[in-house]
């Protein structure tokens, strides 16, 4: 495991044109290059593709279309598809058309039987009242001596109308649709307008009733719901022939879609590439230990006709923020990577802190939260999320909730507490509640030696990319761990041995001239590395000195200071467990005080191990992040992106 990033070369090889597909499916298969788009300004004579073509976008199209034909059909998950050969785009699409043809006419069927049904069940719902009518609707309506009026009314409305209605007033009322009812009203022809101004006053909403004219509404009634038990029929079929498309037609869909995914994962990788009328130049990054491998497979590929240059980063023109970053951490400490790659990458020749941040991050969680049960609960629920999480980012957070909790295990068995109870184990440390100053002090202390690893990590950065001023002239640099440490050890000395005689010494040495060459660091700056150029003058230069001191002396305490708060938390999880067990001496007098106190501790248990433990985890980041990276990790570096296929 190294505590720098995996060395890169850089690929640099022009090929001929015929060669290009060949090549570009062999470099995806590898999974080593990330792919560098090859400007016209950097290959005279040569024309850079634009980011898209009309390629791409057919590819797109299709895999839309044939996505499309996969939900249709209700495949879920498609079935693994074995390496697919080469298809001509135009074979692609004729396969998805005829596809399409098998799918398409079985939902139009389906939709047009549904646009039926619900037709016919809206009528049924509006004229079920009139299901015992066997006399034709016309006779009906044309009756000289009755007067017919069928729609809805609202509920509140229909309670009203009933209460008006005379009895020469017949209302039948039927099924409820949202806020209204449906209603037929009938009375005689001598009381028509006295009925439609009833009916007009409380809001009734006439409904067509034509579909009910041609006959009897109870035959017609009838139709109706034979009508739907054959459309209930053939929506049977339409389902059981999509479900038989699905089983039948699933692995040719998997095989196009896998020649769709590998076409356009080939477009958009020629994408990168500059052509001539016969050639193609390509270019990108891989990792050192590849460069050789990889030139084999090219020259295998190609038989030989290829121009391949592979160079180190400090041969090319290249800046060195632009050299993708890939980090080789063994399988321990790799789940880290998911916190530290949050912050950001490391710069190619920065050092990588995976394996610093793993060791710091677990020694301060089992500090706040040691406890031998409740992180046994942990590292059971990492290790089961990490082993059923389909997502590498979820199986990475699940190892590191299981290392998070055998911490807390280590430091419970420090603290001599199980499930928040403390005396069933014997204290191998200290008890943090009856010991509040050591469990305050030993984080400072913690804290000091992060700070100091993290300026010492700045420093080192600052040699491998040749920048000496910063690295020894500045707050995080040479000078600014002289007067922590020397603040530090001052400190030490006067609360160990009291005063003494070279203390005045020590003072200016430690503290003052470090604090007089920040102050003036910024004109040692211009008359050492800046000479010649332009600068913004003296007084500027006093002032950001100013500034830059007092940063320096608050920004030291207050980052030192932060690393109280571990053992603040250490407190308040051995204060919360107090508590729960308070409770428990409380029930244990009530009935049944035996299963009141074993609820309480669970539940208690429960609440502090997955509240507290969230909220310690993420003050354990925060400390990572503000206290130790600030110090030396900007996270400005590039990820490696390898091209891969398959």
């Amino acid at each position: 495991m190294s505590l720098t990033p995996a060395k890169m070369k850089f690929l640099d090889m022009v090929i001929l044109d015929r060669d290009a597909r060949r090549v570009t499916t062999a470099l995806g298969r590898m999974g080593v290059l990330e792919l560098v788009k090859v400007h016209p300004e950097t290959a005279a004579g040569q024309t850079a593709l634009p980011d898209r073509s009309p390629e791409s976008d057919q590819c797109r199209a299709l895999v839309s279309r044939l996505e499309a034909v996969r939900e249709k059909a209700g495949l879920g998950e498609l079935p693994a598809s074995p390496e697919s050969s080469y298809e001509p785009l135009d074979a692609v699409k004729q396969e998805i058309v005829r596809l399409e043809g098998r799918v398409d006419p079985l939902l139009e069927q389906r939709a047009k039987i549904e646009a039926e049904s619900e037709r016919i069940q809206d009528d049924l719902a509006r004229f079920e009242v009139l299901g015992a009518v066997t006399a034709p609707m016309s006779q009906i309506l044309e009756s000289p001596f009755l007067h017919f009026a069928a729609g809805t009314i609202k509920t509140a409305d229909l309670a009203k109308l009933q209460a008006t209605a005379g009895q020469n007033m017949v209302l039948l009322s039927g099924t409820t649709d949202g806020e209204r009812r449906n209603l037929v009203a009938v009375t005689s022809r001598k009381r028509q307008a006295e009925l439609e101004t009833q009916l007009k006053r409380h809001n009734f909403v006439a409904e067509d009733i034509s579909p009910l004219i041609q006959g009897a509404p109870a035959t017609i009634l009838d139709g109706m719901r034979k009508r739907l038990d054959q459309i209930r029929g053939d929506q049977e079929r339409i389902f059981r022939e999509l479900k038989e498309v699905a089983r039948t037609e699933a692995q040719k869909i998997a095989s196009v879609m896998r020649s769709l995914e590998l076409e356009l994962a080939l477009v958009e990788a020629s994408l990168n590439f500059s052509r001539t009328e016969s050639t193609c130049r390509v270019s990108g990054w891989l990792p050192a230990d590849q460069a050789a491998p990889a030139s084999s497979r090219l020259l295998q590929e190609t038989e030989g006709r290829l121009f391949l240059q592979i160079r180190k980063p400090k041969e090319t023109d290249v800046p060195a923020d632009d050299v993708p970053v890939l980090i080789k951490d063994n399988p321990l400490i790799r789940p880290f990577q998911l916190l530290m790659t949050a912050f950001g990458f490391p710069r190619y020749r920065e050092i990588q802190p995976t394996l610093l941040m793993a060791v710091s991050f677990l020694v301060m969680y089992g500090l706040m939260f040691g406890d031998v049960g409740q992180g046994a609960a942990l590292a059971i629920g990492g290790f089961v999320t990490r082993k059923r999480a389909r997502s590498p980012q979820i199986r990475d957070l699940g190892a590191i909730i299981s290392m998070a909790g055998l911490a807390a295990i280590v430091f419970g068995f420090l603290y001599g507490s199980i499930f928040g109870k403390e005396g069933l184990l014997p204290v191998l440390w200290i008890t943090p509640i009856e010991d509040p100053v050591k469990i305050l002090v030993v984080p400072v202390a913690l804290g000091i030696l992060l700070m100091s690893a993290g300026i010492l990590l700045n420093i080192i950065n600052k040699f491998r990319c040749g920048d000496y001023f910063r690295a020894i002239v500045d707050r995080i640099g040479v000078v600014g761990l002289v007067l922590y440490w020397g603040a530090i050890g001052l400190g030490l000395r006067s609360a160990l041995l009291g005063s003494s005689s070279h203390r005045g010494l020590l003072i200016v040495l430690l503290i003052l001239v470090p604090l007089m060459v920040l102050f003036f660091r910024e004109l040692l700056y211009e008359q050492l590395v800046h000479k010649g150029h332009e600068s913004e003058g003296t007084l500027v230069a006093l002032i950001s000195g100013g500034v830059d001191v007092m940063e320096t002396l608050t920004g030291f305490l207050a980052n030192t200071v932060s690393f109280v708060r571990v053992g603040a938390f250490a407190l308040a999880h051995a204060g919360l467990c107090m508590a729960i067990y308070g409770v428990v001496s409380v029930v244990r007098g009530w009935p049944a005080g035996g299963v009141w106190s074993a609820i309480v501790i669970v539940l208690g248990n429960v609440i502090v191990i997955l509240l507290e433990g969230m909220v310690v985890f993420i003050q354990g980041l925060r400390l990572e992040y503000y206290e130790f990276f600030s110090k030396f990790f900007e996270g400005a570096g590039k990820g490696y992106k390898p091209f891969r296929i398959g």
